[in-house]
């Protein structure tokens, strides 16, 4: 496997090993037999934007994104890959704390909105960042709501984001 690394050139690695992207993304499934949908992931993510992947419980929503970010990362298209659960979220707060954690963020901030905006800020100074943002149906609303807030903080950090509700 030949890595593209961003700024330095290529990498060569061999071959039985997979690369592993900066962030806390570490062995993602493989994927088997879903070139298709790869392929409309990444004609949707060239459109820019926030991806949703939306779908019943148990369909690979998950294990879809997931691939989809190792295959970002080894084309050179981003410069870390950081996976966050929503599951235990129930608010913008929650959404927040979890964030913050995940992605082992030194930021703080009094209120919901000054986290919200550090966490931008933090953001914006990572190199290209790609969150998958996993298991978003029970607070869509807060999500979209933090996912755009993020997006206009740091305009090189991209999301995808899963959910069983649009």
């Amino acid at each position: 496997v030949l890595l593209t690394v961003r700024g330095e050139g290529y990498r060569l690695l061999p071959p039985n090993q997979q690369p592993t992207p900066t962030g806390n993304l570490r062995s993602p499934p493989a994927l088997v037999g879903r070139d298709e949908e790869q392929a409309t992931l990444q004609r949707l993510w060239s459109e820019g934007g926030v991806l949703s992947i939306i779908g019943q419980g148990g369909v690979g929503k998950t294990a879809l994104a997931c691939g989809f970010a190792v295959e970002e990362y080894v084309r050179g298209g981003c410069g870390e890959v950081w996976f966050l659960d929503l599951t235990p979220a129930r608010r913008l707060s929650d959404i927040l704390r979890l964030t913050q954690r995940t992605l082992q963020a030194s930021v703080s901030g009094s209120s919901t909105l000054e986290l919200l905006g550090a966490l931008g800020r933090w953001l914006q100074g990572r190199p290209r960042p790609l969150v998958i943002v996993d298991n978003c149906e029970q607070v869509v609303e807060d999500a979209a709501r933090a996912i755009g807030a993020w997006s206009a903080a740091a305009p090189e950090a991209r999301f995808v984001a899963t959910s069983r509700q649009p």
